[in-house]
């Protein structure tokens, strides 16, 4: 007969009598967690030893996250060791055997450690979802003698079966092995089993007088073995103690290593990170695992890095691996990792932080195409400018010169008044000769800015360009009257101004154009803006780019700095600084 018991069944479990083993069948993680959440939460708060022993679909982590959100103070029960969370594998199957002698005699020592412990006795249940078929046999023995077990002993104990996974053969082996059956039928059920009920009670009675030799005789063995656990307890004590000083220097040595490292446990919590990790990603170890922190979502918010990087974590064992975490302060890292796995499940992550590297590298980069697009400009300007000195030489030089190479050989050959009127012709010519190789002289390095300086040079720039260009220059400076600076300073200014009309004049389309340069005691500064076109500095032309490298280049080599600041249809700025040496400062005027 059985008696179904339509009370609360959690709160029924959670107060269990010493000697009572349930069995408690189960559809959802739901439906479990229902149950032995307030189950254990009780054995705790009643000064119980709980153990606990998981299995799928309810993981360690998942089963300690439980707990923790039903039990405010839960870490506090972990860290005195008032409660234990085991996987299947290692409380059950040690070397992947079940092995019952073992595992009753591992319950038998955990009630006498808990007793030793101060206190009451031992709560304890395990899930069985990791049964084979081949081991049920040997499974429903263990059973029978845990049930046998428990009710000699401070023990009570509720073994969780999946309900979907037990033929109807075996929930009736698993329910003769129980005194009570906790199932869910629109409602939890607790039901007891009135006929394994009877028989304990017959058992009992004719159990009476033995069970008092066996009790003085297990309560001679308790006390030895109460003494061979605090020896135990003392040697732990010493032991804990060693490790304890371990970690310490453990965690001073990975302090002062200048990369991330991080030490995952087989559960896959945080347990120790060096001074590197948290001041790269900004999270401390005991905010991590205070607050339970989900530290891979934080660092890690896309629903597909998080599985590459769980994937690398469980897979890679010393590979190097590039990923971008988000640091706290919401800062994208590019770090590069490796993992590795020690045979205990522990697993350690060391990291570097290449977001510098990468930075210069970036910078590297743009650096070399500028200078590959300086060095197609200079290319294309050097030919240019052969081709057209070329032309100046053969269309007007080569002319001239024909024209009074014939005067003087008719010279020769006419009398001599006609000698008298071929002359002054080939003057003329020889004068223009002179003037355009002059031209030509100034054009490609204007003698004044050697002879007279940078003032001069400039303003006689100024007036052809206004010529040639139709665009009046609006010049302003302060500093410059009277003063010489280092040929390299002069002939670097004159360049980037003249650099920089030509792209006014060939790609600003305006009439009027600002040049301004200062000269203090520390610095040669050029300001020269327009209103014109403007440019996407991404989006140039190779001229344009060609241009502007070779002006920053010149100013760059002499320590200073040059800018561009421009927009489609908003005009451009450029402005250049190029600092002055101390033999610059105190030369003043006297530069010859």
């Amino acid at each position: 007969m059985e008696k179904a018991v339509h009370k609360e069944a959690a709160d029924l479990i959670a107060n269990l009598p010493w000697g009572s083993h349930f069995c408690h069948f189960y559809q959802t993680k739901k439906d479990l967690l229902d149950i032995m959440v307030p189950y254990i939460k009780a054995g705790l708060l009643n000064n119980e030893f709980c153990v606990w022993v998981t299995s799928k679909p309810l993981e360690v982590n998942e089963a300690m996250r439980a707990m923790e959100k039903a039990l405010p103070k839960f870490d506090s029960y972990l860290e005195k060791g008032q409660i234990e969370i085991h996987p299947h594998s290692r409380w059950y199957l040690e070397d992947g055997v079940f092995n019952s002698r073992r595992v009753l005699s591992g319950w038998i020592d955990k009630c006498n450690q808990a007793l030793a412990g101060g206190y009451e006795g031992l709560r304890l249940t395990g899930d069985t979802l990791w049964l084979k078929k081949t081991t049920w046999k040997h499974f429903t023995d263990y059973e029978e003698e845990v049930d046998r077990t428990v009710g000699k002993l401070r023990m009570k104990a509720v073994c969780t079966y999946r309900l979907d996974k037990c033929r109807e053969s075996e929930v009736i082996d698993v329910v003769k092995n129980h005194g009570y059956a906790v199932i869910k039928r629109g409602e939890w059920m607790l039901i007891e089993i009135a006929q394994r009920r009877h028989a304990e009670e017959q058992a009992l009675e004719r159990g009476t007088a033995e069970s008092e030799k066996l009790v003085q005789a297990r309560t001679a063995e308790l006390q030895k073995a109460n003494r061979k656990l605090r020896l135990e307890i003392t040697e732990r004590k010493r032991i804990e103690d060693d490790l304890g000083k371990q970690k310490e220097v453990l965690q001073t040595i990975i302090d002062h290593i200048p990369v991330m490292t991080r030490y995952l446990g087989a559960d896959g919590r945080v347990e120790l990170v060096n001074r590197e990790w948290e001041r790269t990603l900004g999270w401390t170890l005991e905010e991590i695992q205070r607050q339970n922190l989900d530290i891979l979502s934080e660092t890690f918010p896309d629903p597909e890095d998080r599985r590459e990087v769980l994937k690398f974590v469980d897979e890679s064992n010393g590979e190097w691996r590039d990923f971008k975490p988000r640091a706290r302060n919401g800062r994208v890292v590019d770090t590069t990792w490796t993992v590795v796995h020690l045979s205990d499940g522990t697993r350690i992550g060391i990291g570097q932080d290449i977001t510098a590297r990468k930075r210069a590298e970036d910078e590297l980069r743009t650096s070399r195409e500028q200078l590959r697009a300086l060095a197609r400009y200079l290319q294309s300007v050097r030919e240019e400018e052969r081709t057209r000195i070329a032309r100046e030489l053969h269309d007007e030089i080569g002319q001239a010169l024909t024209a009074i190479k014939f005067s003087l050989e008719t010279s020769l050959r006419e009398r001599s008044e006609i000698i008298k009127a071929d002359l002054p012709q080939a003057l003329v010519l020889t004068n223009e000769l002179i003037g355009r190789v002059r031209d030509l002289s100034l054009e490609l390095r204007p003698a004044m800015l050697d002879d007279l300086g940078l003032l001069a040079a400039l303003r006689w720039h100024f007036d052809p360009y206004t010529t040639q260009f139709r665009i009046e220059v609006d010049f302003k400076h302060a500093g410059l009257e009277g003063r010489r600076f280092e040929p390299e300073i002069e002939t670097a200014a004159y360049r980037i101004v003249q650099e920089a009309l030509t792209n006014v004049a060939r790609h600003a389309g305006v009439d009027r154009v600002e040049v301004a340069i200062q000269a203090d005691e520390g610095a040669l500064r050029l300001h020269i803006k327009d209103q014109g076109n403007g440019f996407a500095p991404d989006s140039v032309t190779a001229s344009i780019t060609g241009g502007l490298s070779g002006m920053r280049e010149r100013a760059i080599m002499l320590g200073g700095q040059l800018r561009i600041e421009s927009a489609p249809g908003n005009g451009t700025v450029l402005v250049a600084e190029l600092p002055l040496t101390n033999r610059q400062q105190a030369e003043g005027t006297g530069h010859q």
